[in-house]
């Protein structure tokens, strides 16, 4: 078996195990990078692992106290370089990496695609180059205007590049001219392509870079179809509320609860309540993190009154409040929802210098009181 073959296997393994043991995609692959980069990038570890007569036991040495240096590093990763350590297969790293990102591209519809000359290509030959959107416009479109309109993707897989931008804006004109009548945003903007195209925080719609092209939409006259999410069911707990329970158990992978909340990322390095506030008072006063007290969407939501969630637009903790009211409505209870848009974590506190403050906080107590009014009606019929 040739070693790229070798590497094939170990990588199907892996991404068969993070898969069925539920783990996290995207965190097995970034660890994984990140062991394989710093090896190809420091010459005294390639030294002592790649060196056929270093004996393996010492290479498992030196992985396990990288290991203990990285942190947090995802079980199934470790487990996969202790035993390449083991094999004396970590020649393997860099091809398995390789091949594991490509699998999870796969996995999430990403296309990749490299074109490789030996002289640098004419304009004309560059040109041709979208011939499959030309072929998909001749087959479908010109014979049968009336019942097909071909769209256009955007690149995703260029994204971390610097000429990004303009390049998109640039290519949404050349599809035009090909016949293109639109673009078409599939769930990849929004659910999978991150800052360095896989790896990093998710890309929000509405990222700088992405100005251009929707300028350019604009300018051609091109619609935006846009596939906006998944179900909403993929969004929350896989347990016995969630109507899609077998589809979601039998493939984890597709659920999206828990992770990658967009109001922690934006807002968790501001005012009042910061990123490394909430780290300290985890570490000194928080329950353990199976513990309900810890983190509400564990168990039960609070049963046998209404509930009403008061959440600050720019609250690091807004869309753990959203995902806590959605669990709630799922169990049948009664939830509304009051988010104080514009405002900071902590703006009661702010009432006295902050006009909109005030006015949400009577919002909130006028809507408490109706709440409150209506239980004890309830209660006394």
């Amino acid at each position: 078996m040739t070693s790229r073959g070798a590497a094939t296997r170990y990588a199907r393994a892996l991404f068969d195990v993070t898969r069925n043991e539920r783990k996290d995609l995207q965190k097995t692959q970034s660890d994984l990078r990140a062991f394989a980069t710093l090896v190809s990038e420091t010459p005294a570890l390639q030294r002592v692992l790649i060196n056929p007569a270093i004996p393996a036991s010492r290479k498992r040495a030196v992985v396990e106290q990288l290991l203990a240096s990285a942190g947090t590093v995802e079980p199934v990763v470790a487990k996969t370089l202790l035993m390449l350590a083991e094999r004396d297969r970590l020649a393997l790293l860099p091809d398995l990496a390789d091949v594991f990102d490509s699998r999870v591209m796969d996995h999430q519809n990403v296309v990749r695609a490299e074109i490789v000359t030996a002289a640098a290509l004419p304009a004309e030959r560059v040109a041709s180059l979208g011939d499959g959107l030309k072929q998909a416009i001749q087959t479908f479109q010109a014979p049968h205007p009336d019942r097909f309109l071909i769209f256009t993707e955007p690149s995703w897989d260029r994204v971390a590049e610097a000429g990004y931008p303009q390049w998109q804006a640039d290519e949404l004109g050349r599809s035009k001219a090909a016949g293109a009548r639109g673009i078409k945003i599939l769930k990849t903007l929004g659910l999978y392509v991150r800052e360095k195209v896989t790896s990093g925080p998710l890309l929000p719609i509405d990222d700088k870079r992405f100005d251009p092209m929707w300028e350019a939409c604009g300018a051609l006259g091109f619609p935006v179809a846009m596939h906006i999410a998944d179900p909403e069911a993929f969004f929350l707990p896989i347990d016995r509320f969630n109507e899609r329970y077998e589809e979601l158990h039998e493939h984890p992978d597709w659920s999206f609860y828990g992770k990658d909340y967009p109001s922690f990322e934006l807002f968790g390095d501001g005012y009042m309540l910061t990123e490394e506030a909430m780290d300290w008072f985890d570490r000194n006063y928080a329950a353990p993190a199976c513990d309900p007290r810890y983190n509400c969407m564990i168990g039960p939501a609070a049963s046998g009154v209404p509930l009403l969630i008061h959440a600050a637009g720019l609250d690091p903790l807004r869309d753990q409040g959203r995902a806590y009211a959605q669990k709630a409505e799922r169990e049948g209870i009664e939830v509304r929802v009051i988010e104080a848009e514009g405002l900071i974590h902590g703006f009661i506190c702010l009432r006295r210098v902050v006009p909109s403050a005030a006015a949400d906080i009577d919002a909130f107590i006028v809507e408490a009181k109706a709440m409150l009014a209506n239980i004890g009606s309830t209660s006394t019929a």
